[in-house]
């Protein structure tokens, strides 16, 4: 996806942070790599000194010409990321002014690194796992957290009781504009195939078995439509499985390429959710943006799935329903057009990547201050 142009955040303002050290586990790419690959470029753009540090060299690569420094380094996570203080301490001069840890792989060396530098550390926690983790032990003070969605409030509540919640700096993209003359599903009328994607976990658990078999009742029908599933991990044996017991082997495609959904999703109809996302990603958010039709399930975290608005939803576990509203997209095109096309608006009015520099200034404006207020003694860990 093409760069987005460079949004104005405060005028004149002098930014708040001189150099903020961003760390980005290829995961953590995979699932919000569009989002990140206009940020941190703004953030460039808005006088933010902005280093990446990550263990996924295509994304880095494709930073090449930007502004942002960039710094590969084979683990961010694990024992085998013991090294990677000592590198950001001879490769990364002067200090930064403040870490901001997407996701959680890599927490125990930032909290390390920061608190002996005396640094401020934001975490930005993007799924019930990161969540999970922020919950269950201390933390520094110089450390902020973040959630990027509303519906990972009500975890962090039922997990952490007694600590506030902490801001959510939601996820945000500029998509490329849809045109005029985008007719979704034209071609349905037309008697043609429709395409439909799926991002996912190679694994019963992510739902494929619901959209396998919602294509498989589909196809003994007779209705002509063909999904790409895009992933990776364990379990595509047992989907392979399924798909020829369902029948759908001539309907589905697994393809184990989990970098490929962003050139796959404009060329496709409709972007199908079919399990709760517990760990977030960017891609439906992206196919809303896009002016695609988007089909979940009615038990998703992230607050960008509004039935009716930006989404036709069915419940959890029901390869009927999903099998009806994708019938639906094809045989009430003008519906599913009428759904599609709100779906941009609703992105430009709520998750807009300059809300999303928006909140994050207002956030590193925050730390700023606290740590000038602070100083700069280094802190110990403290409970939540």
């Amino acid at each position: 996806m093409a760069s987005a142009p460079t949004p104005d955040i405060l005028g004149s303002a002098p930014p708040p942070a001189s150099h903020v050290l961003h760390v980005a586990d290829r995961d953590v790419v995979l699932r919000f790599g569009p989002m990140l690959a206009q940020v941190l470029p703004a953030l460039c753009a808005a006088g933010v000194r902005t280093t990446l540090v990550s263990d996924d060299p295509q994304f880095l690569a494709r930073l090449e010409h930007t502004p942002v420094e960039r710094l590969a380094v084979p683990h961010l996570a694990g024992w085998r990321a013991w090294a990677v203080p000592s590198l950001l301490t001879g490769r990364v001069s002067p200090t930064p002014t403040l870490v901001h840890l997407w996701g959680s792989a890599g927490l125990w060396w930032t909290r390390r690194w920061t608190r002996q530098a005396g640094i401020p550390l934001l975490v930005h926690a993007l799924g019930a796992r990161n969540v999970e983790r922020l919950t269950a032990g201390g933390r520094c003070r110089r450390e902020r957290l973040l959630l990027v969605a509303n519906g990972l409030v009500a975890q962090w509540r039922r997990l952490a009781p007694a600590a506030p919640a902490p801001r959510v700096v939601p996820a945000g993209v500029a998509p490329p504009p849809v045109p005029r003359d985008h007719r979704p599903l034209e071609r349905e009328a037309e008697g043609g195939v429709l395409t439909v994607l799926c991002v996912a976990e190679f694994a019963e658990r992510a739902g494929l078995a619901v959209l396998v078999e919602a294509v498989g009742q589909l196809r003994r029908r007779g209705v002509d439509l063909h999904a790409l599933v895009i992933g990776s991990g364990p379990g595509s044996e047992v989907i392979w499985s399924y798909i020829r017991e369902q029948g759908a082997a001539g309907s589905v495609s697994l393809l184990d390429e989990p970098a490929l959904w962003e050139k796959a999703l404009p060329e496709v109809d409709v972007c199908v959710v079919p399990a709760c996302q517990r760990e977030l990603s960017i891609v439906p958010l992206l196919a809303m943006g896009l002016g695609k039709v988007v089909i979940a399930s009615r038990d998703q975290l992230a607050d960008w799935f509004v039935d009716g608005t930006t989404c036709w939803e069915f419940t959890p576990g029901s390869a009927v329903e999903l099998a009806y509203l994708l019938t639906r997209a094809i045989e009430q095109p003008v519906v599913a057009r009428e759904l599609a096309a709100r779906g941009p608006t609703y992105v430009r009015e709520r998750h807009s990547l300059q809300r999303v520099l928006e909140s994050l200034w207002a956030v590193y404006t925050e730390v700023a201050d606290e740590a000038a207020a602070a100083g700069k003694p280094h802190d110990g860990p403290v409970d939540d």
